[in-house]
């Protein structure tokens, strides 16, 4: 449907993927190592990717990121991921260019995930939150690993806000509904006395409906997944 195309293109993460540069010899690996890893990202809703090096002097909104790397002659990959605005360094690490090209871009693009939405969670966590776009609320709720604590307390309605909230701006958005019957499982496991049969059928509406907006989401399939394992159904998490 057009308006779930519209509700996933609205996301604001831009991730600029610079071509790598590299030691002589090794160019094109480090072109193609860039654009690979740049394709693999793309497939997260949650980003717009482009492998386009940064213009000089453009502006930058508040939420764009720049990943950079570089290919040495001994095999050497060094990846260093930066905010475009301020210029500070959010996360770098060294790997060694393996005999499968894809298990290398595999690795860097799970590794950087975690420091850069907690990134860009710190600064959503600045701005009004009646502001926010559903997927800025959504992402707000996303639980990052290492990097969350636990509940405050026992689930209330107000657990479900930022969810509820997405959802009444834009009732197709679809990692919201994914997310948020992720968080219903969530509690329902951890918290007895909220797993009942109206809120086992409401987390399963929810996961449905996800995937009827968007069954080939990326986001929109690990939520999905997390919410069955959380129920126990390893069957429809796999």
């Amino acid at each position: 449907p057009q308006v779930v195309r519209r509700a996933l293109a609205e996301n604001g993460i831009t991730l600029l993927v610079e071509p790598f540069t590299a030691t002589a010899g090794n160019e094109a690996g480090a072109r193609a190592l860039s654009d690979d890893l740049a394709g693999r990202i793309s497939g997260f809703s949650l980003y717009k990717v482009t492998s386009a090096p940064a213009t000089p002097g453009g502006k930058a909104d508040g939420l764009t990121y720049v990943l950079k790397g570089r290919l040495d002659a001994d095999g050497k990959v060094s990846v260093q991921l930066v905010d475009a605005v301020g210029g500070a360094h959010l996360w770098a690490q060294t790997y060694r260019w393996p005999a499968e090209a894809s298990d290398l871009v595999t690795v860097i693009a799970s590794e950087l995930q975690s420091p850069l939405l907690v990134a860009v969670k710190d600064r959503l966590k600045q701005r009004p939150i009646l502001t926010l776009r559903p997927w800025e609320l959504n992402l707000l709720v996303t639980w990052v690993p290492g990097a969350e604590g636990a509940p405050p307390g026992p689930p209330s309605e107000n657990s479900f806000w930022l969810q509820k909230r997405a959802l009444d701006i834009d009732p197709a958005y679809a990692p919201a509904h994914a997310t948020f019957a992720e968080m219903l499982a969530y509690h329902a496991q951890f918290d007895p006395p909220s797993d009942t049969t109206a809120a086992q059928k409401r987390a399963r509406d929810h996961a449905d409906r996800a995937l009827q907006l968007a069954p080939y989401d990326a986001e929109v399939l690990y939520h999905v997944a997390t919410y069955y394992r959380f129920t126990g159904d390893r069957d429809k998490a796999a």
